[in-house]
């Protein structure tokens, strides 16, 4: 990473480093990768591993099929940490016994089956152009002036507020959307951005932090999140029209072409995303889109852990007992949710 710094190889995988922040809380795609692998670390840690609160995996990929490569952490001497991998696929982890360089010399060469990249050379396209245009957070200046401009009003007017780079609501039952950008530091001509609208439901908020007191639940945030998807760019605004998953969803903007990019973002905000976030942040919806076998998939859980656990407060119990006896289901996430669902019937009355 000293040398090349990040980048991606082909429409691939992408490499992540920690980004320029405007405060001392991490941000960018590193710290939010992170939070969504320790999350699942937590609800479905790799065979052999436990399930520590602060789960050892810091996230260096992500690959198109949204698939998330970590670092594991045990070791003092990070030279030793191997890579495990969150599969979008198998909803699990694979824990390889390597280190990141070997790891990416067996994934090109074929090895991994589960993670094998398209037939071809491989290019790395690495950021170092870019050092002069990204200096002193000129990139996070540059999108925080552009979603002021044109994300802002059409956010705003819909009743979201506006945190940084992201844009949160939270309906009258405690359900949260966000709608939150980063940027990619991958083309010295551009600003290249990601949207990605997530849902964090109450009842999965609250699952989540069922071993603590419910007056100690931390503010709901967007590392909770039970179902998102990529905004994705029309081919006159994406960065690569012709690239396939985690590409395909990269908007580019550059001084040339700022306003039409803009115009046509808040458009899309407008006629398109904001009906689709109204209707996910009904219950109903969302369990629709989560069950639905349509691709990508918006769910970042199982289907019927996320199908009960969204549904507790509206299922009865011979429902949630036909589908906690699915075989794909662990008893220890039986046990959990049945003590869960009854201190949650206790509290509510």
């Amino acid at each position: 990473m000293a040398t090349y710094g990040d980048g991606e190889v082909d429409a691939f995988l992408t490499f992540l480093v920690p980004e320029w922040a405007e405060s001392a809380v991490p941000s960018g795609a590193m710290a939010e990768e992170t939070a969504e692998a320790r999350r699942m670390w937590r609800e479905k840690p790799p065979v052999g591993y436990g399930s520590p609160a602060a789960p050892p995996a810091i996230a260096w990929g992500v690959n198109a099929r949204g698939d998330l490569l970590c670092w594991v952490t045990g070791e003092r001497d990070s030279g030793r940490w191997p890579v495990a991998v969150w599969s979008r696929g198998s909803l699990a982890w694979h824990v390889h016994g390597c280190g990141m360089l070997e790891y990416l010399v067996r994934l090109f060469r074929g090895e991994f089956d589960d993670m094998r990249a398209d037939d071809g050379v491989r290019r790395f396209v690495h950021d170092s152009p870019t050092k002069n245009f990204i200096f002193g957070g000129l990139v996070m200046t540059i999108l925080s002036d552009f979603l002021r401009e044109y994300a802002t009003p059409v956010m705003s007017a819909a009743g979201f507020k506006k945190k940084g780079a992201e844009y949160r609501f939270t309906n009258e039952a405690g359900d949260s959307a966000f709608l939150t950008f980063s940027t990619t530091r991958i083309d010295p001509e551009a600003c290249v951005l990601f949207a990605t609208c997530s849902f964090v439901p109450e009842p999965y908020w609250a699952w989540l932090n069922r071993r603590q007191a419910e007056d100690k639940f931390p503010p709901t945030d967007a590392s909770g999140v039970l179902a998102a998807y990529s905004v994705l760019p029309p081919d006159a605004f994406a960065h690569a029209p012709a690239s396939s998953g985690l590409a395909r969803a990269r908007w580019a903007f550059s001084d040339r072409n700022r306003s039409d990019v803009g115009t046509g973002l808040a458009g899309q905000l407008k006629t398109e995303e904001l009906p689709r976030i109204e209707r996910l942040l009904m219950r109903p919806g969302l369990l629709a889109e989560i069950t639905s076998s349509r691709s990508p998939s918006v769910r970042r859980w199982g289907e019927v852990q996320s199908e009960l656990v969204l549904m507790a407060d509206h299922y009865t119990t011979p429902q949630q007992e036909m589908l906690l006896a699915a075989p794909d289901l662990d008893d220890t996430f039986r046990r959990d949710y049945r003590e869960w669902v009854a201190k949650r019937a206790t509290s509510g009355e």
